[in-house]
């Protein structure tokens, strides 16, 4: 087989993945790996920071599902979860094809005749702390799901589960499932809660109050201005990019260990 190539994406504020980046040049010239520039080219991508890190990325190569193996140097890290200390032995069985794959899909997100991709979540919110709360219909392929009276509502891929849909009071689903997460943000009626839905089902949603500080963002990093009368159209994409996984964990145990689960917390 011939030599592989790579691409290495690195977040360049941090000056630990600057310097881990370096290690790893050195170490992948020695295998005789080569560091290509332009992702078209590359085998596999290396990602060497935070989770934000590998979002950013992940737009880059949505036209290019190679496998990724993304280094974590962030606080947290449920999408780059593969340790320091793991990632050259991860690059060796990269080498020998000796390493497992997981597809993460996009939500495919239609405002204007445009379409974006999340790999995260989808959020339609209010504007400011001083703005008020918003009316947002939602429907599923049609079908009437709820009105929403609320700070706003996160659409959320598996993936992104773990993220703001998680911390808003979402539920965990694995990664892999065809299935997207509606979740509102602090609604003001209690019985409206999270709802797991088919991945292949059209979500629309529309701001019924016509509040003109309405915005929605796009993983946190795209920021979108919504008019009061607009409907956005979001479903799980076909898109996707191969996330290779770590080496000596499961999904199970990194849950576990980034959530302290079983952990005396006091």
């Amino acid at each position: 087989m011939r030599n592989k190539t790579v691409y290495i994406f690195h977040n360049p504020h941090k000056e630990h993945a600057v310097s881990f980046r370096s290690e790893m040049e050195e170490y992948l010239v020695s295998l005789s790996v080569t560091i290509v520039d332009a992702v078209e080219e590359a085998d596999f991508f290396i990602v060497i920071g935070g989770d934000g890190t590998l979002l950013n990325f992940s737009k880059l190569i949505i036209e290019y599902p190679k496998p990724v193996l993304a280094v974590n140097m962030g606080s947290l890290g449920f999408l780059t979860d593969v340790r320091v200390d793991e990632a050259k032995d991860a690059v060796l069985h990269i080498l020998d094809d000796d390493y497992k794959t997981e597809n993460r899909h996009f939500l495919e997100i239609r405002v204007r005749d445009c379409i974006y991709y999340a790999l995260n979540d989808f959020v339609v919110a209010k504007c400011g702390l001083h703005a008020r709360m918003v009316s947002i219909v939602v429907t599923a392929d049609g079908e009437y799901v709820n009105t929403y009276r609320a700070d706003g509502v996160i659409i959320a891929t598996p993936t992104g589960s773990t993220a703001y849909s998680f911390s808003t009071g979402g539920p965990i689903v694995k990664p892999g499932l065809n299935a997207v997460v509606i979740t509102p943000i602090a609604p003001h009626n209690l019985n409206a809660r999270p709802i797991v839905v088919p991945g292949g089902e059209s979500i629309e949603l529309l701001a019924e109050s016509g509040d003109h500080d309405l915005h929605s963002m796009i993983d946190g990093q795209c920021s979108l201005a919504l008019g009061g009368s607009e409907t956005v159209s979001v479903l799980l994409s076909k898109k996707y990019i191969r996330m290779i996984k770590a080496p000596s964990r499961g999904y199970y145990s990194i849950l576990r260990e980034k959530l302290k689960w079983g952990d005396k917390l006091c």
